[in-house]
């Protein structure tokens, strides 16, 4: 791995060209991707027998993460105790998110494709915080992508359960980098130059902007009758909990809260980068 991650270090083009095929190839075919696993799985198996092989294939992939974490941990002995805290802490979030987040066990996909993301974007940055901060923007770009192009007229609401997903598979990738002696590299000698800083204010600016002449919205304006074409919330969930089928249900998180989770859960996990350079 650290082979890998040093290559990309010195080879940002090829480095930049293997992100943004990996994220095309991870956003742009959902639909498909959704047709040839109900017909060949879902349906042929069953939702119920479905879902156990998912949760199965899960289990193994989190003992082979262990595993990878454990051989990093042998070197870097002085990080365990650092590591176990995360890791701890990030499953119960998982597990959290598996219990009212997630509508089907399939979905524990988006912990593998973000997490990965992580890995390809750290050599970019050098920096834990600003690798999952773009991590958190792609998977943004990909949740909007699905509900106001893939979906325009049968989802109710921009996902921001999957939003937080995206988010705990990116740090699992950190967390990953951590345990195997990555440290934060990138100095910032003024503050105006953070990418971090400049994008947010430039996505701020814009929605500021297409909030004033109508274009963005967060919940449907009764008063009208053509609403805005980005919309948020195109139909509130009135309850709590939300039944997909008879046997399941969920939470949607509603955006000021998914913002505020996601904010929390960021800042929790840049202090990676203090943490790396201790050790």
């Amino acid at each position: 791995m650290l082979k890998i991650v040093h290559w990309f270090s010195r080879n940002r083009f090829w480095n930049i060209c293997i992100v943004i095929f990996y994220y095309l190839l991870v956003v742009l075919p959902h639909e498909e991707v959704g047709q040839f696993l109900a017909s060949t799985l879902d349906e042929p198996l069953g939702r119920a027998r479905y879902n156990q092989l998912v949760l199965t294939l899960g289990i193994l992939g989190v003992v082979v993460y262990f595993i990878l974490n454990g051989i990093g941990l042998k070197k870097y002995a002085m990080r365990r105790k650092t590591v176990f805290v995360y890791l701890l802490t990030t499953f119960i979030f998982i597990f959290l998110a598996f219990n009212f987040l997630m509508v089907v066990n399939i979905e524990i996909i988006h912990l593998v494709q973000y997490g990965f993301l992580a890995l390809l974007l750290f050599p970019l940055f050098s920096n834990f915080g600003t690798t999952l901060f773009f991590a958190i923007f792609l998977g943004a770009l990909d949740e909007a992508y699905q509900y106001w192009v893939l979906t325009p007229f049968s989802t109710d609401y921009y996902d921001f359960n999957d939003l937080i997903i995206n988010l705990l598979g990116a740090a699992l990738g950190l967390i990953l980098l951590f345990s195997n002696g990555f440290q934060n590299k990138l100095e910032i000698r003024n503050w105006f130059q953070s990418p971090v800083l400049f994008t947010t204010s430039f996505c701020s600016f814009l929605l500021i902007v297409f909030y004033s002449i109508g274009i963005f919205r967060v919940f449907p304006d009764n008063d009208v009758q053509v609403q805005a074409p980005l919309l948020l919330v195109r139909n509130i969930q009135p309850h709590f909990w939300t039944t997909d089928e008879p046997d399941i249900k969920f939470h949607v998180i509603r955006p000021f809260f998914g913002v505020l989770i996601g904010f929390i859960l960021y800042h929790f996990y840049r202090k990676i980068d203090s943490l790396s350079n201790r050790f």
